[in-house]
């Protein structure tokens, strides 16, 4: 079948037109205040690129003349910008493709008018979720700017599990708690706090990707807990 927009491989019987169920995680609560250290954090992860790092060095040419093309190849520690509804939304793809054509990211609770530069979205609020994206429409269609690579990505790896529900919709009977290796670990009938905000074993695109991002979506907010 044709891939579509707002295909994902996530809880059964979802699609693009229904409210879909959380499909993400963060790897801690959700802070809505940027640290009084994000500069100098920023910074850090910069320089933490041990010379690897090549970033988008200008914000006021449209596009990019480098980094920003149709199909583009993003990489692990790429950090990029979906641009989509008048503005931009910012990912740290934080290893290979995984799951169904995509990447394990951090997404963040962060748009914009205009395109940031890395040291602005790195130094900002942690706001955010981890997803398996795949960003295929938006490298189909140029949508998709990378702003740096070579980021170190340790302070955004997330709890190192993910789960999966017994339910597509309505209540969660069971709950299967997996590796990043995709290993059952175990199953619970409830979620303790930190299993609640534990990402999902599905794929999403960037289309679900943005959905999200605007309503500021957080994994406890999953309606089958």
């Amino acid at each position: 079948m044709p891939l579509r927009r707002g295909d994902g491989v996530g809880p059964a019987g979802e699609d693009a037109s229904a409210p879909a169920p959380a499909t993400h995680s963060d790897f801690r609560p959700s802070m809505g205040r940027p640290s009084v250290r994000g500069p100098i954090r920023a910074i850090r992860l910069l320089l933490a690129c041990r010379g690897t790092m090549a970033c988008a060095t200008s914000v006021n040419s449209s596009p990019l003349s480098v980094e920003d093309s149709q199909m583009i190849q993003l990489k692990p520690r790429d950090l990029v910008a979906i641009s989509a509804n008048s503005q931009y939304y910012y990912a740290l793809l934080l290893d290979r493709i995984r799951l169904f054509g995509g990447n394990w990211t951090f997404v963040f609770h962060r748009t914009s008018p205009a395109l940031l530069t890395p040291e602005e979205v790195l130094g900002g609020s942690r706001s955010g979720f981890h997803a398996f994206v795949d960003f295929i429409w938006a490298k189909r269609e140029g949508r998709a700017t990378r702003l740096c690579r070579g980021i170190a990505t340790e302070e955004f790896e997330g709890p190192g599990f993910v789960k999966q529900a017994n339910a597509h919709r309505g209540k969660a009977t069971l709950w299967f708690i997996s590796d990043m290796a995709f290993k059952e670990v175990k199953r619970v009938e409830q979620l303790s706090e930190a299993e609640k905000r534990y990402p999902l074993q599905s794929r999403i695109d960037d289309t679900l990707m943005v959905r999200d991002v605007d309503r500021a979506w957080t994994p406890e907010q999953d309606p089958r807990i």
